[in-house]
């Protein structure tokens, strides 16, 4: 009985804290003003500063990773064009398109 009480408590905080993250997310748009003052293309998922303490940052998991990400951005480059299907399951594609955008940006 008590587990059903704590189980039926802890969702719903749960279900309370989406409701609230989802009403926040659907409140915020940004004004005319705003939207002009957006940072020039290309956006990126950092600013200056946190690309240039990236670069000082040295240790193994970070050379790994870059790495990894330059390996992987060598690759897109080679592959082939994503080629979209007429009719069918057009999703991956889809996902392939995202995952290079990804990558490469």
């Amino acid at each position: 009985m008590k587990k059903t009480i704590v189980c039926f408590v802890v969702a719903l905080i749960t279900l309370a804290g989406f409701t609230e993250m989802k009403a926040q997310a659907v409140n915020v748009c940004i004004t005319d003003s705003q939207w002009q003052n957006l940072p020039r293309h290309p956006r990126l998922f950092a600013n200056n500063a946190r690309i240039d303490k990236l670069k000082l940052q040295k240790d193994a998991v970070t050379k790994d990773l870059l790495l990894l990400l330059k390996n992987n951005a060598e690759k897109t480059l080679l592959s082939p064009r994503i080629e979209y299907p007429t009719t069918g399951f057009k999703f991956g594609a889809v996902r392939n398109v995202q995952g290079r955008i990804l990558t490469l940006g």
